[in-house]
């Protein structure tokens, strides 16, 4: 219980990160997939493939992520930081606004709270370690 504060703001940066890591997957496939394209169609071909095989869950895992985010006791983000790779960001951008409007919805949510969450995080945080303590103590 005493590192219950800690390990929430392990997975609040965890999470930012699997959502980053996705994103920039997706983008860095995508865009060497075009690039290959018009050089080796065969390539091409299996590059798709790879990427289909690797992004297969991202939506379920996106899905769950935004579900998440509506929690009220969630103190993270689900908003995609920035890419090691700054020519993916635009591509990243595109390739997620195209998967059922997802970022779009996420990032004006998360520019409505900003201002809010400063005032309930340290609200909220007690109210995680008391529902914890409540299930753990009892």
């Amino acid at each position: 219980m005493e590192r219950a504060h800690e390990e929430i703001q392990r997975l609040n940066i965890e999470i930012k990160r699997v959502v980053t890591h996705m994103q920039d997957e997706e983008a860095f496939l995508s865009t060497k997939e075009m690039e290959i394209r018009r050089k080796d169609a065969v390539l091409a071909f299996h590059i798709k493939h790879y990427r289909e095989e690797r992004t297969r869950f991202y939506e379920i895992h996106r899905r769950r992520f935004k579900k998440l985010a509506q929690n009220p006791h969630f103190t993270g983000s689900i908003v995609p930081g920035i890419p090691c790779d700054k020519s993916l960001l635009m591509q990243g951008l595109e390739t997620s606004m195209n998967i059922d409007g997802w970022l779009p919805a996420i990032l004006n949510d998360a520019a409505d709270s900003d201002a809010e969450e400063v005032e309930d995080t340290e609200d909220t945080e007690k109210e995680i370690v008391n529902a914890i303590e409540a299930l753990y103590i009892t």
